[in-house]
């Protein structure tokens, strides 16, 4: 597998997993090669995308245990939370309906304390609704009587953002969709510079694409129902006031998370990313 630049070329070597990194003026090795590399579970090829100067690339590396490296509008406090109501119990309900694709049993996993309660009321008797406060804003929100049973409270409910062990698959640890940046033009103890280190999911990594600045990265796993997109920033363009997130290393530029992008809800297989030039339009193959 290669890639090139006006300075670089990287040489992807599936057995053993390495990226040869060789000078684009005489092909030679600018460092040892890099080791750390996971590969596609499909191809066994490395994942990986060259930029001007940043290279990313799946990496068997790990964060320590419930840490993502990556910076929301959550973790800085930016996300305004709806308090419980009609409002917030039907945005809720729609992050959850596109979790359920996968078939009921995964659905009603996805959907938490609304599944169960959805499931587990199906076979009380319908002339007899139970008595509830709720006062929906207009006549076609869902009634909590009809859909949540007796929960009145989002926090009540199961999270529908999961863990990242509970998505893990039961009976195995799996060590998968982590994320590594390094700056090819800077070098500590004879080794690239680590820009960042994250992990987008816990699903495998199956596609990385730079934008032409190298400033944004897409990142697909191997579902194939939704892509995301983080940018690269220097700490110094943060204000010193914005603490830290925990997960976050000091040390190394923050990876903020800008857009998640739905595809649909059934898996697919992503085979190619390319960015306009401007970097305002995706197009992704599948």
């Amino acid at each position: 597998m290669l890639a090139c630049s006006d300075r670089y070329v990287m040489v992807g070597n599936s057995q053993p997993p390495a990226l040869h990194v060789l000078s684009a003026y005489t092909l030679s090795p600018m460092t040892a090669p890099i080791t750390d590399v996971a590969r596609h579970p499909g191809n066994q090829l490395p994942v990986f995308t060259l930029g001007t100067r940043l290279l990313a690339y799946a990496t068997t590396r790990t964060l320590e245990s419930g840490q993502t490296g990556i910076i929301t509008r959550e973790s800085q406090g930016e996300e305004v939370i709806i308090a419980p109501s009609a409002t917030s119990t039907v945005m809720e309900i729609g992050k959850a309906a596109s979790k359920v694709g996968g078939g009921v049993v995964t659905g009603v996993k996805a959907l938490g304390g609304m599944g169960y309660a959805y499931f587990s009321g199906r076979g009380q008797d319908p002339s007899k609704p139970k008595e509830s406060a709720y006062k929906p804003y207009s006549r076609s929100a869902p009634k909590p009587s009809t859909f949540l049973g007796n929960v009145t409270s989002l926090s009540g409910l199961s999270s529908l953002h999961p863990t990242l062990d509970e998505l893990r698959p039961s009976g195995k640890i799996a060590e998968t969709g982590y994320v590594s940046v390094v700056d090819l033009e800077s070098r500590i103890a004879g080794e690239f510079r680590q820009v960042a280190h994250f992990r987008p999911s816990a699903r495998p990594v199956a596609l990385l694409s730079w934008n032409a600045t190298s400033n944004l990265l897409f990142v697909a796993g191997t579902d194939g129902r939704a892509f995301n997109i983080y940018e690269m920033r220097n700490k110094s363009r943060l204000a010193s006031s914005i603490p830290t997130p925990a997960g976050v290393k000091e040390d190394l530029s923050h990876t903020w998370h800008r857009y998640e992008l739905k595809r649909g809800s059934t898996p697919a297989t992503v085979i190619r990313a390319v960015w306009s030039a401007g970097g305002r339009w995706l197009a992704v193959g599948t």
